[in-house]
This record gives C-alpha cells, sequence and structure tokens, in this order.
C-alpha cells in the first residue's frame, strides 16, 4: 500500500496540478459559456476519442495498447 501511495502522489498529482493551471489560464479571460462548452468538448472528447481508436485502428494504436504488434 505504500507503494501505492507513492505512485499516486508522485504520477498524479504533478499532472494535475499542470492541468489545473493551465486550464485555469487558457480559461480566465473567456465567457463563462465559452468556458463551459470547451469543457462539454473536452468530455465529450475523453469519452469518443478510446471508441474511435477501438472501432477505426489508426496508426495501429488499438493493437498498441493491447501490448500486441501492430499488424
Amino acid at each position: 500500500m505504500p507503494a501505492y501511495a507513492l505512485a499516486t502522489f508522485l504520477g498524479m498529482i504533478p499532472p494535475t496540478f499542470i492541468f489545473v493551471t493551465y486550464g485555469q489560464s487558457v480559461t480566465a479571460n473567456l465567457h463563462p459559456v465559452v468556458t463551459v462548452l470547451l469543457t462539454l468538448l473536452m468530455v465529450i472528447l475523453f469519452f469518443l476519442v478510446p471508441i474511435w481508436i477501438k472501432r477505426k485502428n489508426p496508426f495501429g494504436l488499438h493493437d498498441w495498447m493491447k501490448g500486441e504488434e501492430p499488424q
């Protein structure tokens, strides 16, 4: 359990801090409606991109993620 906690701390907290800081600076001067729309777009992309990769297998990404050699 300590290894998991350390890996989480080192692997997740710094990138999360960077994403939050970057997102805050990008949306600081935007209209709130635009900010909400950009957020919704990103959430939709987070769901659709993996489905697209699984169906279309661009550049052999699906095979690579499964640990297989691309064809």
